[in-house]
């Protein structure tokens, strides 16, 4: 029999030899270097051995897309910026940054990191850098949010209503331009 302990006992198994050979597979192994060992038992005609060797483990590679919503916005009014790292078993935090400086940082949560920020008016190259983990490798994703300025109302129309009379039903569209939404109408009673 072959015996194939890596460094923790716990991962020792035994398997029956196969036109002189053993084969042992595991995906348990954690990122770093390994020792391995396997170990002929012997048997009425053979004596024990051992065989040794070095296994490394890399980390896994990951990939960290950026997202901001809404997009374009508008001044004043906050943006979520959303990222989104694969594979979804990563766990770390997500920092986000405008150039140099930072915006803000979150944990990952089944893959994702969010955080909200609001930006002046004008263009805005973001970065989101996942940190990586024990098992996966940093990653970064990138976007760009453009925010434009929070304009008055600049025009109501129609300016003039309708002639009305009593007894008489009528009904009047005004559209609006500029602002932001959500828009408030009132109209004033008139005699």
């Amino acid at each position: 029999l072959h015996s194939f302990p890596t460094r923790r006992s716990s991962d020792l198994v035994t398997q029956p030899l196969s036109n002189g050979g053993a084969t042992f597979n595991t995906a348990t192994l954690s990122p770093g270097i390994h020792s391995l060992s396997a170990v002929y038992n012997g048997d009425s005609k053979f004596g024990t051995s051992t065989g040794t060797a070095t296994e490394t483990v890399a980390k896994g590679s990951t990939t960290t897309a950026l997202t901001a919503s809404p997009s374009p916005g508008t001044s004043g009014q906050p943006v979520t910026l959303r990222a989104v790292v694969t594979p979804a078993g990563a766990t770390g935090t997500v920092t986000f940054q405008e150039g140099n400086t930072t915006l803000g940082s979150s944990a990952l949560n089944n893959g994702v990191a969010t955080i909200a920020f609001t930006f002046p008016t004008g263009s805005h190259a973001l970065t989101a850098s996942y940190s990586g983990d024990v098992n996966y490798n940093p990653s970064s994703g990138a976007a760009t949010e453009v925010v434009n300025p929070n304009n008055p109302l600049t025009n109501i129309s129609p300016v003039t209503l309708l002639a009305a009379f009593v007894g008489n039903q009528y009904s009047v569209t005004f559209t609006a331009t500029g602002g932001v939404p959500p828009l408030t109408w009132s109209m004033p009673s008139v005699s």
